[in-house]
């Protein structure tokens, strides 16, 4: 099994090097050259192992706020079925019903986009 040994700030976190270093080593090893993992002489899968045993199941807190969550999730479906049914006899049109489809997917693609900017900085320590 690979191993992690070399240093995070060494001469192989230029720029230039790293084609190199992903054509000859794997992955998880690459990432560690460029300090993206900081970790030091423990392999890929001994660190995975060790995050997923720190990892915490839900107490008392965590169910509550669930179950709120979901009871306002019902509150908002019962409140959508509601107002759909009153609309029942109102027509839309077919540019009616491409601009409520147009809305829904920008909406959708900006919720995305805002979400892989919230990873991105927590990864490059943007959000400090």
């Amino acid at each position: 099994m690979a191993k992690f040994l070399a240093p995070a700030n060494g001469p192989l976190t230029s720029s230039l090097a790293l084609p190199i270093l992903a054509a000859f080593c794997p992955p998880a090893r690459v990432l560690d050259r460029i300090g993206v993992l900081g970790v030091k002489s423990v392999s890929f899968h001994q660190e995975r192992r060790r995050m997923d045993n720190k990892r915490q199941r839900f107490g008392a807190a965590g169910w509550i706020a669930i179950a709120v969550l979901l009871g306002f999730l019902v509150a908002a479906l019962v409140y959508a079925a509601d107002v759909w049914r009153a609309l029942g006899s109102v027509a839309i049109s077919g540019a009616g019903w491409a601009f409520l489809v147009l809305g829904a997917l920008l909406t959708i693609a900006v919720g995305a986009g805002l979400m892989a900017l919230v990873f991105y900085s927590s990864r490059h320590d943007y959000d400090r």
